[in-house]
Formats: C-alpha cells, structure tokens, sequence
C-alpha cells in the first residue's frame, strides 16, 4: 500500500463514503468538540482519498469521515486530502484503524497545562480576555470548563490532585475540601462565640497545617438542625435518597447543641493526645470544641475478652492475667452513652465510623440506637475489613469468620474526601492490642473522611491505630480514650513514634 505525498483540496462533492465498509458505527461529527474546532479553524489534518476516482467520478473516503462530515454539516466547499494509491481490502481495514485506533489523546493533566497556557497567551494579548473566550477559542460548547481547569491548577503542586483520574475528580476533591473548610470555620466560630462553659472534659491541642486553599466557586457550610423532630438530612452529597436509611420512630432523649455551653477561648492543651478515662464519665461533662469524625471500636459486647480467648490477646493483657471487658452489658452502656451524649462531643456536621459485631440482634439494636440521634444517617452498605490473614473465629456449624464491618454514618452535610470501595483486606495485628484494628486498613477507610480539617475522636482507642491512621491523613487534632493505663502508654508511644517517622521521611517539620 502506497499512501502519497499528494496533497489538496477536494470537493466535498466528488468523495464518496461507503457506510457499510465503516468501523464505526456512525460518524459523529460533534463529538469531542470537532464541529466546533472545524467552524474556527477548518480542517488542520487531511483526509485520506482513493487516488483514482472510479466510475462516477467520486474518490472514495478511506480515513477521517467525521472531519468530511463536519465539513458537510458546516457547508465547507472542500477539505484538505492526502491520496493513497490502490489500497488492498486489507489495507483499507488498517488505515482506518490506525486512524481511530492508534492514536492517544492528551490526558487531562496535560489538557490542563494546555489550557492553563494558552488562557496565558491569549490574556497577555488583551488584558480583558475571559475564560468564556478562552473556551470559544478552543471550540468547547461547555464554557465554565476553562475556568474548571484554572481552579484545578491553582492546586497543582497537591499530589492528591495530581493523582485524580479526570478533571472533574479533581475539581470535586477541591470542592468538598474548601466547603469542609468552611464547615469547620463555622463549627469554631460557633464553638467560641457563646459563653464561658463548663471546665469538664478533655481538651486537644489544635495544629494548624500549612496547605492552603484554592481559591474558586464560594461552596456553602450548613449545620443541620438538631431536636427532637429533626429530619436526617443526607450528610453525604451527592447521593440519592435511596442511599441513606432513616428513621422517625420514637427517639431518646438527648441534649441538644443549643443547650450545651460551649467553651469560648483558647482550649487546654493535654501534654499527649491519648489520655487515660472512660467514655461514659468524660462525655457527660465534655464542655470543648466537638468532633467532626468520630471512630468507634467499642468491645463488641459477645464476651471475646474471656479467660478462654486469651491467647489471642497481647502482653499487656497477659500480664497479671488481665482479662479483656467485653461483656454485652457494657456494650449496651457505652452504646446508651454515645446516643444520650452525642451532641456534647460531636459537631452538627460530622461522620461516625462504627463497628460492631454483625450478628443479627447486636446489629438491630445498634442501628436502632444510633438512629435516634436526631438528623443520624446513614450510608446504605457497611465497611468491611477482610481479614486477609485468615484469623477469625468458628463456631459449630458455621463458617470460619473472618471479616468484620463498620457502620458508616453521620448527620449534616460534610462532604466525602474522596471515594473508596466498601471493602479492604489486610491482616491483623495484635501486637499492641488483643482486638486492634490494623492502620493501613484505618487509613483506607479513614481516608473518605479525613483531611486537614478534621478534629477525631476515638472513644475506646485501644492501641490508638485509628488515631495515628488519622494524623498520617494530615488531621488538625486527635483525641483518644482509653481506661488502661498501661496502653494509654504503649497507644502514646507508638503515636509518637509514628510522628517522627513522618517527620523523618519528609525531611522537614510536621506532625
């Protein structure tokens, strides 16, 4: 097959096209803007004819049938060509599937710096250009994704904008981060303007990150309304409202936010972020600034902790023979304790990761619980952490259990981070802690919810893994509970740790 050095200008009359010898279905000429690029510039690259026309004259069209249909569309008297001599049947098939084929678009990276460049250009020209000329210029129809591309830039050294896989993932990761920014401004706002509160509970340092925000689209931060007849609003937009499940049934009797002080001023700084205290006594006299992502990992209340089970538990929990409280009365506590005293220690817009033993009345009475909670939603499907090392547990006549689920939930309207599949495998880990969730898995999940602006707590923190998944998520502040003082040590330790490693493998300061 000869493909010529014979260019010109073609007719649109004298090419014919055999539709039923096409690779593609149809020729859209729309599609990707081409009409658009043809009406302003013409057509740049040359389609490819039949050298000799056959017996009506006409050269037959063997490459570029969407620019030849746009040029028709458009009312163009001929198109740029290029001949190809006597191709095979073959040779035919090959070149239109190079055309469509073997050819790689630009990525939206690229497309970005593209844009971002020539917006450049074409403003030096004229001080007044807009980014709505920008988009005519380039022949798009849609004339905000010009200004799309320059908000995306104005965070271009961030990798996790970097890393997106389209523009609009970027664009929406930038969004939901400056509109939780905003959420928390107000939180703090709110949380200082009312008066001197009580002096109960533990407060958190608040570190203060160097990132900062992009500049774009003023992105709203609601609170949502809390009291007894409340209605759950979806806290994660977008989403159908197929996707949350709610209830109106009867509901506990909870404090609401209005009626709780609030502490104005700077908080109290604690020396470690992992303090010694149970759940049940600091939550009724919390008086600080709230919690926007709340990690729970209550003992599941199915007596694990037994003298039977202990040898799956770590040293701390051998020593003295200690023996892991798991009973189902102190799950129930904790669980009343959480729903009774929820608006003390959580914001009005926040997420809640809850796990929980999936058997089927704990799960019945947990869901109900936590429903009460005025505006509490939640997601549809639970989390689930397969434990890829196959540890877990059998009991006659089931199957070895080897997974377990986290409830997902919240109330408000706090945007997702990010999106991530609804299960994760890694193995467990033990070494700190009996019943201690692994950090990579943590930091998976967590990574939906967490970033910069995210005050966490963890009410139960064990080994405080979910606490150092955060901080490694860039959370402005932890705060974790835990009644053994030996882990509370240990939890501490190992979260300082873990900070200096960061710091170490960034070469410069941080937490």
């Amino acid at each position: 097959m000869t493909i010529t050095n014979t260019f010109g200008q073609m007719p649109l009359e004298r090419i014919w096209v055999n539709r039923s010898k096409r690779q593609r279905a149809e020729a859209d000429p729309e599609a990707g803007g081409l009409l658009q690029s043809i009406a302003l510039r013409g057509v740049i690259m040359p389609v490819i004819l039949e050298e000799e026309p056959d017996s009506r004259g006409y050269h037959i069209l063997y490459a570029g049938e969407r620019r030849y249909a746009a040029s028709l569309q458009l009312g163009l008297a001929d198109i740029p060509f290029r001949f190809a001599r006597a191709p095979t049947e073959k040779e035919v098939q090959l070149i239109e599937f190079e055309e469509n084929a073997k050819r790689r678009d630009l990525t939206w990276q690229e497309t970005l710096q593209a844009v971002v460049g020539l917006h450049r250009l074409l403003c030096e020209e004229n001080s007044s250009h807009t980014y709505e000329e920008t988009a005519v210029e380039l022949g798009w129809s849609d004339k905000s994704n010009v200004r799309k591309y320059h908000f995306v830039h104005e965070s271009w050294l961030d990798d996790a904008v970097r890393r997106c896989a389209t523009v609009n993932e970027a664009y929406n990761l930038l969004l939901r981060r400056q509109e939780r920014a905003r959420a928390s401004a107000l939180e703090d706002w709110l949380g200082t303007s009312g008066g001197q509160g009580e002096g109960g509970g533990v407060s958190t340092t608040q570190t203060t990150q160097g990132e900062g925000e992009p500049n774009g689209t003023a992105s709203r931060a609601n609170s949502s309304s809390v009291g007894a007849n409340a209605t759950p609003v979806d806290f994660n937009r977008p989403g159908a409202p197929g996707d949350r499940e709610s209830d109106s049934g009867d509901s506990v009797r909870t404090t609401t936010a209005s009626a709780i002080p609030r502490s104005a001023g700077a908080l109290s700084t604690p020396s470690l972020p992992i303090v010694e205290g149970d759940f049940r006594t600091w939550a009724a006299g919390y008086g600080g600034q709230r919690f926007n992502l709340i990690h729970c990992d209550f003992p599941y209340g199915i007596n694990f902790g037994t003298s039977t089970l202990m040898g799956g538990s770590n040293r701390i929990h051998r020593e003295e023979h200690e023996i892991y409280a798991d009973q189902g009365e102190l799950y129930d506590d904790l669980l009343a304790t959480f729903v009774a005293q929820f608006d003390r220690f959580a914001s009005e817009s926040c997420h809640v990761m809850f796990w929980y033993s999936n058997r089927v009345e704990i799960e019945a009475k947990t869901r109900a619980a936590l429903l009460r909670i005025p505006g509490f939603a939640f997601l549809r499907h639970p989390l689930i952490w397969h434990k890829s090392d196959n540890a877990g547990f059998m009991t006659p006549g089931t199957p070895r259990h080897v997974y377990e689920t986290c409830l997902v939930g919240g109330r408000g309207d706090r945007p997702i981070v990010k999106y991530v599949s609804d299960a994760y495998s890694a193995p467990s880990d033990n070494s700190l802690h009996m019943s201690a969730k692994p950090e990579p898995m943590l930091r998976y999940f967590m990574g939906m919810f967490c970033d910069e602006h995210s005050r966490v707590l963890d009410p139960t923190c064990g080994s405080g893994s979910a606490l150092r998944a955060a901080e490694s998520l860039r959370a402005e502040r932890v705060l974790g509970l835990e009644t053994n003082p030996e882990m509370v040590r240990v939890a501490n330790v190992a979260l300082l740790r873990a900070r200096t490693l960061r710091k170490a493998a960034a070469g410069e300061g941080g937490k």
